[in-house]
């Protein structure tokens, strides 16, 4: 009887899987704790490299310069080096901006470009991070609020912001100019109530938890992460439903991996270790207010394109007052699929005894086929056993005697981000093993990192890869932003 074959999605994540663990085995053999070491040096040349003349293949970014911009200046103010930066290097980048704001409000992607929300909040959460009198008097807040009050759509057209004049409208729109009131000091309730925005985010909860762009759309992380980030900014995050919000984002955390996915059922990616990891870190920092903790779930979180809800039920069982090693949990899994797995043997053994004389009746042919996807289900969960002792071996040597975290395990992230998403001898943070640095990767690779670090309270590699605390929503460093808020009279 024919088996079903492999899906394009299943063999990119066997192939991720295979590549992580082969990462973390390395390590473990190899003893060497300098793996474990964030590469400040090389980043550091990478990143100032993106600030002088790019690439003829950067020109399809032309209309992104102010966000190249901001992931090249807070990656750099992560790392505590932007006094690295020339004068004459940090004048070019303030006369871009500079160049790049519009005389009807709100930042272009590049000079002469029309204003768009997104590239806003990069042009502002740049010159932000710059810091300085000087600089913070290039941002006009009366046309930025004139603009941002244009992009509201008022609650009786459905609310929401539109991300540029005709645009579409999405939460990226409220996260951005949200962001952008809070650290120049502005009125955020006025933009909150134009755009209907506790509503609007409401509706965009969807059955899973997370929050997608729009109502009725996917649950997905970097739009689970403004939303709720909106919210937040205006002390209002207990409008959704925090609680189911939590338990989806606590399943996109790669069992084996550690580092997060986007949405169901996709590949990991290491930016989401900042709009998935940095909405558990959101979290903690506010008290753990979304009821209370969730124990470290890498490896026995119920992801369902790899098992089935024997793994979830086993896992929604589980006692915090008594830990049990991801390994266990699946043995447990496996074993219980295996008792239902000799059932529907011993169901086929009696088909194929009453139906002797007639061996093409339907009966037999569903009970077969339910016999091998059992079977298929026992031999996948029993393949995972060997990765589970692998990364659980990793995660014992970081360790430093936490196993409670929020909703996400921390420790994994930052192994995740350290061993995989860093190319040794090269400078710049990737998607994941395979994938190419970028500027766009380095930065929130980074940002999830400093947060993992001040959110999970263990520093993986030890204190030589401690980055410097970035705000849980705004993500500009904390110091920087209270210079800026300051300087516009909010207080401290």
């Amino acid at each position: 009887m024919p088996t079903r074959s492999e899906t394009v999605t299943e063999r990119e994540q066997n192939q991720v899987e295979k590549d992580t663990v082969a990462i973390y085995q390395n390590f473990l053999e190899l003893e060497d704790e300098d793996l474990l070491a964030l590469q400040r040096v090389l980043h550091v040349k990478y990143l100032k490299s993106g600030l002088r003349v790019l690439p003829a293949a950067f020109v399809s970014l032309d209309a992104s310069r102010t966000w190249i911009c901001y992931w090249i200046l807070h990656s750099l103010s992560l790392l505590d080096k932007l006094s690295s930066l020339t004068e004459e290097t940090i004048r070019d980048v303030i006369q871009l901006l500079q160049s790049c704001q519009h005389k009807s409000g709100g930042f272009g992607g590049g000079p002469g470009q029309l204003p768009h929300l997104a590239t806003t909040y990069a042009a502002v959460a740049a010159l932000v991070t710059l810091g300085g009198e000087d600089v913070l008097d290039v941002i006009n807040r009366d046309s930025l609020m004139s603009f941002f009050l244009r992009m509201c759509v008022p609650p009786e057209r459905g609310g929401g912001m539109t991300m540029h004049q005709h645009g579409e409208v999405d939460v990226r729109g409220c996260y951005c100019a949200l962001s952008v009131c809070y650290m120049l000091n502005m009125d955020s309730k006025k933009i909150a109530d134009a755009c209907d925005l506790v509503q609007f985010v409401h509706r965009c909860q969807s059955y899973e938890g997370g929050i997608g762009g729009e109502p009725g759309n996917e649950a997905h992380g970097g739009y689970s992460f403004c939303a709720y980030g909106a919210l937040e900014l205006i002390q209002e995050g207990n409008k959704i439903d925090r609680s189911l919000l939590k338990s989806w984002v606590s399943r996109m955390q790669g069992r084996t991996e550690g580092g997060m996915r986007g949405r169901t059922n996709k590949l990991v990616d290491g930016c989401y270790s900042w709009w998935q990891g940095g909405l558990c870190s959101l979290a903690h920092v506010q008290g753990n207010i979304w009821n209370g903790k969730v124990r470290n779930k890498l490896n026995f979180t119920p992801d369902f394109n790899k098992c089935d809800q024997s793994v979830a039920s086993a896992v929604d069982q589980w006692s915090g007052s008594k830990w049990q090693s991801p390994g266990q949990i699946i043995k447990e899994a496996s074993a219980a699929k295996q008792t239902e797995l000799d059932m529907a043997m011993d169901r086929l053994l009696e088909i194929e005894d009453e139906l002797k004389n007639d061996p093409d009746n339907k009966r037999l042919g569903e009970q077969q086929e339910q016999v091998m996807r059992l079977q298929q289900e026992v031999d996948k969960m029993d393949e995972q056993l060997p990765l589970v002792e692998v990364i659980q071996k990793c995660l014992q040597k970081v360790r430093n005697g936490n196993d409670e975290t929020d909703a996400c395990d921390f420790d994994a992230l930052q192994l995740w981000i350290l061993l995989c998403c860093q190319i040794n001898g090269r400078g710049g943070l990737r998607d994941k093993p395979g994938k190419s640095p970028d500027f766009y990767h380095t930065c929130y690779c980074l940002s999830g990192l400093s947060a993992a670090q001040h959110a999970g309270g263990n520093i993986v590699g030890g204190r030589r890869n401690l980055l410097l605390p970035t705000h849980p929503v705004c993500n500009v460093v904390i110091e920087k932003l209270d210079i800026a808020r300051k300087y516009f009279g909010a207080e401290s």
